[in-house]
């Protein structure tokens, strides 16, 4: 069982190792189903022009996401959501949650065994997520893996689930099965109605964040917190400076981050928009980083 006030903030690469794509390989995605996909977006009512237009908008604005594309043309948000909400989909899935390949880099795994102990005490696990991906790969993991465990029902697992924060910060593809009635499943899938419904979850912040309610709620859980860990963060500036608002730099706590891809360079950059405050790790991956630099406890 975890016993130290701890957060995890997840990037996309907390998610890279379960066949999600990474920032800049999303917008690759996006960009070639614009191109090729044009159909599609009209079965959702939007017109061949307005698809073409949004294409050659963000192939030529140099953006290194869709995201940090969308936050200037907002015009672009209703489009721009459905082709996240398309591009990410089919990645969702089941057999990538527990393939034998992974398992050497399966840091869910290795959450979920500091995490587990008897089925009623699992909430007691002093543990919560903020994650910036829009998948529900980390709460399915955790959901499937408590079920298989324990041999509980949906129903009860979701319940133990209710109580283990997990905050989308930037929205996800919508409610899961067990969270909702009209959840949408986890797996692989191109479905239309799907694909409508997840896009209505998905934010693009631009505006203030003191007023969003995934960033009250990381302030609230951050304010709460004995040590934060950065996994799979690529400490992109806009998201690093958002984040500071909460003031938990301001606090006396520990403060961890793997930097795996960083350069000499970027890892010093990182380190400065955390006052200094934050101790990375060069390991090459995120099993690594929790084996041989820092476990939780």
């Amino acid at each position: 069982m975890i016993t130290q006030r701890t957060v995890l903030v997840l990037g996309a690469g907390a998610s890279a190792d379960y066949g999600f794509p990474l920032g800049f390989d999303l917008y690759r995605l996006v960009c070639e189903m614009l191109k090729n996909r044009v159909n599609f977006f009209t079965e959702l009512g939007f017109e061949n022009s307005r698809a073409t237009e949004f294409y050659k908008a963000l192939r030529h604005s140099g953006a290194s996401s869709v995201d940090a594309f969308l936050e200037h043309r907002t015009e672009f948000i209703d489009i721009g959501k459905v082709a996240i909400a398309r591009a990410l989909l089919p990645s969702e899935n089941p057999a990538n949650l527990f393939a034998f390949e992974r398992e050497g880099h399966n840091w869910y795994k290795y959450l979920w065994s500091r995490m587990n102990t008897t089925f009623e005490d699992l909430p007691q696990n002093r543990i919560s997520i903020l994650t910036y991906n829009y998948d529900r790969s980390c709460e399915q993991f955790l959901f499937t893996a408590m079920k298989n465990t324990h041999g509980k029902s949906d129903a009860e697992c979701a319940e133990q689930m209710k109580r283990i924060p997990i905050v989308h910060l930037h929205g996800q593809l919508g409610p899961l099965p067990w969270q909702a009635e009209d959840g949408i499943p986890y797996a692989a899938t191109e479905d239309t109605e799907f694909v409508r419904k997840a896009a209505k979850s998905i934010k693009i912040i631009h505006e203030d964040v003191e007023k969003d309610e995934g960033f009250l709620q990381a302030k609230e859980l951050l304010g709460q917190a004995e040590v934060v860990y950065f996994i799979g963060f690529g400490y992109n500036s806009t998201n690093v400076e958002r984040l500071k608002k909460t003031g938990f730099l301001e606090r006396n706590l520990d403060i961890w981050g793997t930097s795996i891809g960083l350069g000499g360079r970027d890892r010093d950059y990182a380190r400065k928009l955390y006052d200094e405050k934050i101790q990375l790790s060069n390991h090459p991956d995120i099993m690594s980083y929790f084996r041989n630099f820092r476990g939780l406890k």
